[in-house]
């Protein structure tokens, strides 16, 4: 495999080339959808705070590559149903859709520019998504069906998070959460006796493309009863 060694701001060619030389199927449709995402996030960035304005140049390293380190390391089966918690501006649950677009995913964000922005971003991307303007607190008594997988990023403690969410889980149902920091401290606080935890860490050449996913992990928690 090709050893990459990105200096300078990640751009789509950089990150496609990346892509390519792990043996990640990327077409240049996805690529697109990538681009128009970027440019509709950067456009409503100007009137409304979807991410921090520091990020901006770099919504490619910061936001699209973790997700798709996400995608990566999730063992997909075909249709699986898929509950993006605090989705913000759509990250990681709309990079999934691009990648995996048999899923059914469904975006759930209390904050109601950020719920108009997924409405947007869905519609610009030919993307089918389900996304619903509530807490996932008040999401889950009304949501008679359960999910294959939860996914989330930066939302809440990793123990209560896992609280919020395990019986939306299908039993042998998985979240996975991207973290950074205290992540260790964030996994022992998990108190359930009926799960199986795997911390993933980024194989070698993620983090040659991008060092700083030196310092991020995907927690994996399988339900094991239900």
């Amino acid at each position: 495999m090709t050893m990459f060694h990105v200096k300078h701001h990640i751009t789509l060619d950089d990150l496609y080339n990346f892509l390519q030389a792990q043996g990640i199927h990327i077409n240049t449709n996805q690529i697109d959808k990538f681009k128009r995402y970027i440019d509709l996030i950067k456009s409503w960035s100007m009137r409304q705070n979807l991410v921090s304005r520091n990020d901006l140049p770099d919504l490619v390293e910061k936001h699209i590559l973790p997700s798709l380190m996400l995608d990566y390391v999730i063992s997909w089966k075909k249709n699986s149903t898929v509950l993006d918690v605090g989705s913000g501006a759509g990250f990681p649950g709309l990079i999934l859709k691009v990648m995996q677009p048999h899923i059914e995913l469904t975006l759930v964000d209390s904050v109601r520019k950020k719920y108009l922005f997924l409405i947007e971003a869905c519609e610009l991307l030919s993307l089918t998504c389900t996304v619903i303007n509530q807490r996932v607190e008040d999401f889950k008594l009304i949501r008679p069906k359960k999910f294959d997988i939860v996914v989330c990023r930066a939302v809440a403690e990793l123990g209560t998070f896992w609280m919020w969410v395990r019986e939306m889980l299908i039993p042998a149902g998985h979240l996975y959460a991207l973290k950074g920091g205290d992540y260790i401290r964030e996994v022992d606080d998990i108190n359930d006796n009926a799960i199986k935890i795997e911390i993933i860490k980024p194989a070698k050449a993620w983090i040659d493309f991008s060092p700083g996913l030196q310092s991020k992990r995907v927690i994996n928690v399988e339900k094991i009863n239900g």
